[in-house]
């Protein structure tokens, strides 16, 4: 911008031609305006100060300065719309962050009614009629869950939690997401249950796989009724964490839910 503005003075410095506005204000100049010949004349510090903003020895110039200098106003006032076009303008800053993407295969139906979200949910699952694989009381299954820690197996741990034929047989139906105000469709508990039980069975075998624990018993909350089921929250299990040697109480998975005296995990949300 500068070195525009240096040409543009140059040039109007060593013009031999001026542009006669006659009696009009510099506001109705216009690029247009008749120039003619003209001799020379001498730059005052007055015009020269209002050029350039500074006060410097008087130069030898057309007396394009003498009548009005609209032509070079418009001209600098054109030259510097265009440089502060040419500046890069900030990004704003993005409001929110995108939303978490859905697993492929998933299949959300959450504006379906629900008992036709739950048939299609249903739809080609196997019938259970009780737990498979479930532990006989709750201190069987806390035992089960650290003796699977211990051997660091994965795969038994795994088999601890409900299926998802089991979730919505079983389950669903009389849970509280199945009503509301708390409603929520089966797919979409599902999959939000099944992604946090998967993050947190791997983060729980990171951390205590393969290493001895050596329990000193467990605690959970009052039992709340869902029908013919019982469901265990907010245990917990006192053991020595193999990694600083100390005795520490920590959520290693979720709720507990118990059916006709079967008992297997709904979740795996834990403390890691």
């Amino acid at each position: 911008m500068v070195g525009r503005l240096d040409e543009l003075r140059a040039e109007l410095i060593g013009s031999r031609r001026y542009c006669d506005c006659g009696p009009r204000t510099k506001s109705q100049c216009s690029l247009s305006a008749v120039c003619r010949p003209a001799p020379a004349t001498t730059l005052t510090n007055s015009h020269h100060a209002r050029l350039t903003g500074s006060h410097h020895i008087p130069v030898m110039l057309s007396p394009a300065m003498k009548p009005p200098i609209c032509r070079l106003l418009l001209r600098v006032g054109v030259a510097t719309a265009i440089a502060g076009c040419d500046r890069p303008q900030a990004r704003p800053a993005l409001a929110d962050p995108p939303p978490a993407s859905i697993a492929p295969g998933s299949r959300i139906d959450s504006l379906l009614p629900i008992e036709e979200s739950l048939r299609r949910f249903l739809d080609g699952l196997p019938v259970p009629t009780k737990f498979e694989g479930a532990a006989p009381s709750l201190d069987s299954l806390v035992a089960a869950v650290l003796a699977a820690l211990e051997a660091g197996d994965t795969t038994r741990l795994a088999r601890m939690a409900i299926s998802r034929a089991e979730y919505g047989y079983l389950y669903y139906p009389t849970s509280t997401y199945a009503t509301k105000p708390y409603e929520l469709a089966p797919d979409v508990a599902w999959m939000l249950s099944s992604q946090s039980g998967e993050k947190g069975r791997t983060r729980l075998m990171q951390r205590l796989g393969g290493r001895e624990l050596r329990s000193d018993g467990y605690r959970c909350g009052q039992p709340s009724m869902e029908a013919e089921n019982r469901i265990w929250r907010d245990c917990t299990v006192t053991f020595i964490d193999p990694v600083t040697s100390s005795k520490v109480t920590r959520q290693l998975f979720g709720s507990v839910i118990e059916r006709e005296g079967r008992f297997k995990l709904l979740s795996f949300a834990n403390d890691f």
